[in-house]
């Protein structure tokens, strides 16, 4: 178990500068925060362990390359769907984002053939979860993600409330689950420890 810290302006540099390219050395991010390459490492690896830093990916432009179109593709769900769809089409490899909306819309930015849309709707969402969808055609696209002046935003898995500076994260499994307190946190493994009693 560890506690979780408050992100701090060096977390943020080196986060602004993974999001331009993720591929920059540890040496380059070093002279930028005016710190060293083992310490840079140290602190993209608590980045990691406390779930801000989820994966390093590359971000393709699918323009360039032959397929399908980009398509902004709107789908209503029926009432109570909407975590199922938005589920479902982030899943889909078509999909480079999704967005679940509080009124219970799903929106997702996807590189799809406009002739096969609708088969592949079908195969991507079960169309029994869906009431309607709208489909536009991108002209052009940017994607800038930044941090700016932000912190943790975590909810407790026990309770619900926001986790703060006094918040704890633990693994189960391989999967870290933030609690606000230690209590929380021992409500959780006392559950976990029955559940997987029950499972043997």
């Amino acid at each position: 178990m560890h506690e979780r810290r408050e992100l701090d302006d060096v977390d943020r540099a080196i986060l602004e500068t993974l999001l331009g390219d993720s591929r920059t050395p540890y040496s380059e991010i070093a002279e930028e925060v005016d710190m060293s390459p083992p310490a840079v490492s140290d602190r993209v690896e608590k980045l990691k362990e406390d779930g801000v830093v989820q994966r390093f990916t590359v971000d393709v432009d699918r323009g360039m390359l032959q397929g399908g179109r980009q398509l902004f593709v709107e789908v209503e769900a029926e009432p109570g769907q909407a975590t199922e769809v938005y589920r479902t089409l982030a899943e889909a490899s078509e999909v480079d984002h999704v967005f679940r909306l509080v009124d219970g819309r799903v929106v997702a930015y996807a590189d799809v053939s406009a002739d096969d849309l609708t088969r592949w709707l079908a195969e991507a969402v079960d169309l029994d979860d869906v009431m309607g969808y709208d489909v536009s055609v991108v002209e052009e696209y940017s994607w800038t993600p930044g941090v700016g002046d932000v912190d943790f935003a975590l909810d407790c898995v026990v309770c619900g409330n926001e986790v703060g500076g006094d918040g704890v994260t633990e693994e189960f499994d391989g999967d870290a689950k933030d609690f606000c307190c230690p209590s929380c946190l021992a409500r959780y493994e006392e559950e976990y420890r029955e559940r997987r009693e029950k499972a043997d």
